[in-house]
C-alpha cells in the first residue's frame, strides 16, 4: 500500500522575511514512517506543478515532517511534499500560500536632554530619534 501525506500547516498569512515552518502528516500502512524518504519543495511562483520539477527553492531546515522556509518576495508560493516508501510507492501533497508584506515599525526615542522621571521645564528643546525603524 502506498504512503500518505498531508500538509497540516494552519492557514495563516505568510510575511516576507519571516521564518515559516511548514508541517506534514506522513504515514505508511506497510512500514514505519521513519523509513520513508520525504522530499520538500517550494515553488516561488505559486505553481504547484513546477514546485517538484526543475530547481525549486529548498527548505532552510528539513526534517521528515517539517520544512523551514523564509519567503523573500511577495509572490504566492507552492509548498509540496513527496513521500516515497522502500518499494517505490509515492504520495504527494501541496498547498499554495500567499506572501504578504509586513508593515514597517518605528520607535521614537527622546535622546536630548536625557529622559527624566520628572516633567521638563516649559519650552525645553527636545531631540527625538527614529533610528530604530526597520
Amino acid at each position: 500500500m502506498p504512503p500518505s501525506a498531508q500538509i497540516t500547516t494552519p492557514v495563516q498569512a505568510l510575511h516576507r522575511g519571516d521564518k515559516m515552518t511548514f508541517t506534514a502528516t506522513i504515514h505508511d500502512p506497510d512500514q514505519s514512517s521513519d523509513s520513508l524518504r520525504v522530499d520538500w519543495y517550494v515553488g516561488t511562483d505559486g505553481d504547484c506543478d513546477k514546485a517538484t520539477s526543475g530547481s525549486p527553492a529548498s527548505c532552510g531546515t528539513q526534517r521528515n515532517d517539517e520544512c523551514l522556509y523564509v519567503p523573500k518576495s511577495l509572490d504566492s508560493i507552492c509548498v509540496a511534499v513527496r513521500v516515497t516508501d522502500r518499494y517505490g510507492a509515492t504520495a504527494a501533497a501541496s498547498r499554495v500560500f500567499t506572501v504578504e508584506d509586513q508593515a514597517p515599525t518605528a520607535d521614537i526615542v527622546q535622546t536630548r536632554p536625557a529622559p527624566a522621571a520628572s516633567p521638563l521645564p516649559l519650552f525645553t528643546n527636545l531631540t527625538f530619534s527614529a533610528a530604530g525603524f526597520r
